[in-house]
């Protein structure tokens, strides 16, 4: 008796020494996969520094380059490449838990802000370089400080503002044009060092303050949508959206911002400003409305696409999911809401008598109710972990339509 006794307590104080094991490796793991696309981050952004700083000291030691310009272009690559990264960090993976998408918010906000900095970064930076003239008169893609010369002898005339010969030397966004310096003296020189006005011929050409006034329209467009986004992810709000929805939209708000020089230049080209004020305003209208131009492609491209083929069946009652995953959610915190949509296929009303959860799973329906034919029942199921680990349940609804009870399958782990 004593040893059966004392085999008991061996085998208990073993299996929770085991629970234990097993509690500190998920959280080393835990620890490990919330911080392995930070570590891989700040990898890749010490190399790009190191390859730059090999790559450009040659040239401070040779005089061409000044040392601020290379802690200057260190520093932008260096952030271009930090941010790239941080993008694919906390927007990747399949479930988005509240914490990641405030680290989503978060990169969101700062991204609004870094793109209002670089609209206005050349201003300060263009004038001080003196290497900067030679690389973008050399570059298939720069901004130089002139005109535009007109290669068929005036038969498509360009806008006034960027016509050469009209005294109307500026700031321009040039892509895939040839330049040159307007004056043969300085068109002789092999290390131009200053900013000397340039003609440009072919390609694309618009003002830079017109790319600078669209990109600042997306951003405060972005600015005004990612609040938006993050309340309505909240319980109290009378248009809900999941963290997923969420990420996707501001995804979308990512990519306007981005678009938007290009969705500009179209706009100059195609409405052909032919004053200042017409020009201000499109500039900043086509950055802010680049979202809707963004959705009209993607719906347009929808249309394109072949009409997949209808399945038939005898009408019923159908649910819009049959498994609900939540993700990691801290315990004793409630997720949002995401919902199960019951549509009413029958032709007649149905009678639902019973919708209730299983685990830690709520629903906010009270039965009984009475769906019409034709109509539908949203029901919203949130998850509340009492504890750490994996947790399931099923969300059953039961009523008088043929293929009662219905069940949907939950999941979720606690963190």
């Amino acid at each position: 008796m004593a040893d059966n006794l004392q085999d008991s307590s061996l085998k208990n104080r073993f299996v929770a020494a085991m629970n234990n094991a097993k509690e500190i490796l998920d959280a080393i793991t835990g620890f490990a996969s919330d911080r392995i696309g930070s570590l891989v981050g700040i990898g890749i952004v010490a190399l790009v520094v190191w390859i730059s700083w090999k790559y450009l000291s040659a040239h401070l030691q040779d005089g061409a380059i000044e040392s601020w310009e290379i802690i200057l272009f260190v520093v932008i690559a260096s952030s271009i490449f930090g941010i790239v990264v941080w993008f694919l960090v906390v927007f990747s993976g399949r479930e988005v838990s509240n914490a990641q998408l405030s680290r989503v918010i978060v990169f969101c906000y700062v991204f609004t802000w870094l793109s209002i900095l670089s609209s206005i970064l050349p201003f300060i930076v263009f004038p001080l370089s003196n290497q900067l003239p030679r690389l973008m008169m050399q570059s298939p893609i720069g901004i130089v400080k002139g005109c535009v010369e007109s290669l068929d002898n005036g038969k498509n005339a360009l806008p006034l503002e960027l016509q050469c010969g009209k005294n109307t030397d500026q700031w321009i966004v040039n892509v895939g044009g040839r330049v040159e310096p307007q004056s043969d003296a300085n068109r002789e020189q092999e290390d131009i060092k200053s900013w000397v006005p340039a003609r440009i011929q072919g390609g694309l050409a618009v003002p830079l303050y017109f790319v600078v006034l669209a990109l600042v329209g997306s951003a405060v467009s972005m600015t005004r949508r990612v609040p938006e986004y993050q309340e309505r992810t909240g319980p109290d709000t009378s248009q809900p959206i999941t963290n997923g929805k969420a990420r996707e939209y501001l995804v979308l708000q990512i990519l306007q911002v981005v678009s938007a020089p290009l969705i500009a230049i179209t706009a100059y080209y195609l409405v052909d400003p032919t004053s200042r004020a017409t020009t201000v305003a499109l500039g900043f209208v086509s950055g802010f409305a680049s979202e809707t131009v963004l959705l009209y492609i993607r719906a347009l491209t929808t249309k394109l696409q072949p009409d997949k083929p209808r399945v038939t069946g005898t009408p019923g009652v159908e649910l819009s999911a049959t498994s609900l995953n939540f993700g990691r959610q801290a315990v004793g915190t409630r997720s949002s809401a995401q919902t199960v949509t019951i549509v009413n296929r029958t032709g007649n009303p149905i009678n639902v008598s019973k919708i209730e959860t299983t685990g830690d799973f709520a629903q906010n329906i009270t039965s009984p109710l009475t769906i019409a034919a034709g109509a539908t029942c949203a029901i919203d199921v949130t998850f509340v972990p009492s504890g750490k680990g994996a947790c399931t349940g099923i969300l059953s609804i039961v009523d008088d339509a043929p293929g009662s009870p219905r069940s949907v399958s939950l999941s979720g782990k606690g963190a």
